[in-house]
């Protein structure tokens, strides 16, 4: 009963310590770049620059968005990050806010209206700025220490004959995956059976090994626990 005990109380360091980054898409890279927070993965893209629509679609491949900063709360979490983690104080950051469908009414990629806003002073709805009309996406500026700052999605223009693409940093949002898992374990007539808390999806576990022992083991590939014979 003791080794039973004891294998049963590493199954649940293993599904306990599993990180928590397993709870995001499997197609994302497990880096320094990725962050977990109040039930969202964060991918803070600030090792390269792209348009609002590269950017857009870059989340979109993973089945996320550009980050939706719906309170004061991700809005401090999102600038502390980027200030102080990711150290890039002096960029622009796309958020997934725009008003490309109506002039002056901006809507997030769901389609939800705003609630909260962190608007910079003369920017959002009532802007009256030089070029505001041409403005349709919205951009975290830190120089303005995280306000918000309408922006051009694609290219802007400047000097009157040039242009440039409008690249910048961005943020994808996805929802993490919080579920429980149950472990069934059978070593001769014993049967024990446990409900943990995981991180990430995983099916219930049976062992039925035909060897007198039996072991958990960590796999990277699913981030799950599996069965195998001690040796």
């Amino acid at each position: 009963m003791r080794l039973l005990w004891l294998l049963l109380s590493c199954v649940c360091l293993q599904c306990i310590g599993a990180s928590d980054l397993d709870a995001c898409p499997a197609g994302l890279p497990r880096d320094q770049y990725l962050q977990v927070h109040g039930g969202y993965c964060y991918r803070f893209v600030t090792f390269r620059h792209a348009t609002h629509s590269a950017a857009k679609s870059d989340c979109e491949s993973n089945g996320g968005h550009l980050v939706y900063v719906r309170d004061q709360e991700t809005q401090s979490y999102i600038y502390d990050q980027l200030a102080h983690t990711y150290r890039d104080p002096f960029d622009k950051v796309w958020l997934g806010l725009n008003d490309i469908t109506t002039e002056g009414v901006y809507l997030w990629e769901d389609g939800t209206a705003l609630s909260y806003s962190n608007w910079d002073y003369g920017q959002g709805p009532s802007s009256s700025s030089f070029g505001h009309d041409s403005k349709d996406c919205v951009v975290v500026d830190m120089l303005s220490e995280g306000k918000w700052q309408e922006n051009a999605c694609e290219t802007s223009s400047f000097l009157i004959f040039f242009s440039g693409a409008e690249s910048h940093s961005y943020i994808c949002q996805y929802p993490a995956r919080i579920l429980s898992q149950t472990v069934i374990i059978h070593l001769g007539d014993i049967t024990t059976q446990s409900v943990v808390s995981l991180v990430n999806h995983c099916p219930a576990l049976t062992c039925t090994l035909g060897c007198s022992s039996a072991i958990f083991v960590y796999d990277p590939n699913t981030g799950c626990p599996a069965c195998a014979c001690a040796n």
